[in-house]
């Protein structure tokens, strides 16, 4: 056992040098996944057992999550019972999934009949409040490029250029007075390139490290202006039943004023959106800070991903004027290329 335990790795394997807390702490990992299993057997009807199985299906994807990013923020003693208490909180909050979902769907919806606007200058200038949420997120995108870089001359030219390109792309692809969008998300991704271009040929900065930043703030800058979606009603979601959306009565968002869904249950895209790009930027960040995988591959597991994602989230977009193509909405065909 000794020699095996010298060349082996493994949970079990490494109880023989462990202080008896360790062992006990990490036998603690284990009850989450006993109460699970011993509501699985328990199951007495077909709800109870489905029940069962999306909780265990949560517990296990979200704890696995947790093993991989986890403890590359923490370390020792204090890694040992936060992960712990964690595991414990996770199971807890996955048992009571339902009601913590209803709360977020309830916030989301406050946060779309939430839109505020302040008129100056006898109304030819206006303030919308949902520009706070992208005021936001562009500060956080500059805070992190800022980190990565070390070059708040790169962050500004990353912060410019991807509104100048959201704001292009959105004119010329769906330019529009009743529209009313003016930002494009992809068009933001070119507006990034261009700003890495001109970052790396004219500020001579590494084009690894330019790209990373990019990367690892995109996930959280596109999370928080998702609030800044809600408000403003795009990137909407079809009609649902009351299980699974929201509603908005605000007669200025886009969901009344486009596409005529009044007080109809829409499903959540944009939640749906922030709760992937926190999961995301978590992994990208934890991969980075681990040292053990190429920057070219962090970068490539982003973009692959992302598109993943936007191509499963854009087929459940209910914007009425969003054209489809050979059984495909655009935005769709957009995320593929």
């Amino acid at each position: 056992l000794a020699r095996c335990s010298a060349t082996c790795s493994g949970f079990f394997l490494q109880f023989p040098g462990q202080q008896p807390w360790q062992t006990a702490l990490q036998l603690l990992w284990f009850m989450p996944y006993i109460l699970l299993l011993t509501r699985l057997l328990l199951a007495r009807t077909q709800s109870q057992l489905l029940t069962a199985m999306i909780t265990a299906t949560l517990a296990t994807s979200l704890g696995l999550f947790l093993y991989l990013v986890f403890p590359i923020f923490l370390s020792g003693l204090f890694q040992t019972l936060a992960g712990t208490l964690l595991n414990f909180g996770l199971v807890v909050a996955v048992f009571n999934y339902a009601a913590i979902w209803r709360w977020l769907q309830r916030r989301c919806e406050w946060v779309a009949n939430s839109r505020r606007e302040w008129l100056f200058f006898n109304g030819s200038f206006r303030i919308i409040n949902h520009g706070f949420y992208a005021g936001l997120a562009g500060a956080l995108g500059v805070a992190i490029v800022s980190y990565i870089t070390g070059s708040h001359v790169v962050s500004l030219l990353f912060l410019v250029l991807t509104i100048a390109g959201a704001s292009v792309f959105a004119q010329v692809w769906w330019g529009s007075k009743a529209l009313l969008r003016p930002f494009g998300y992809w068009g933001a991704i070119i507006g990034g390139v261009l700003a890495l271009g001109l970052a790396v040929g004219l500020f001579g900065e590494s084009l690894a490290t330019v790209a990373l930043a990019g990367v690892l703030c995109a996930p959280f800058v596109q999370g928080l202006g998702r609030l800044r979606c809600l408000v403003q009603g795009c990137c909407h979601g079809v009609a649902t039943d009351q299980r699974f959306g929201i509603r908005v009565w605000q007669p200025q968002s886009r969901v009344c004023v486009l596409s005529g869904l009044r007080g109809r249950w829409i499903l959540n895209t944009q939640l749906y959106s922030i709760m992937f790009n926190l999961l995301l930027g978590s992994l990208l960040w934890a991969l980075w800070l681990a040292e053990s995988l190429p920057v070219s591959l962090i970068i490539g597991l982003y973009l692959i991903l992302t598109g993943i994602e936007r191509f499963a989230e854009d087929g459940y977009r209910g914007e009425t004027q969003t054209k489809v193509i050979k059984g495909l909405l655009e935005s769709q065909w957009v995320a593929v290329t």
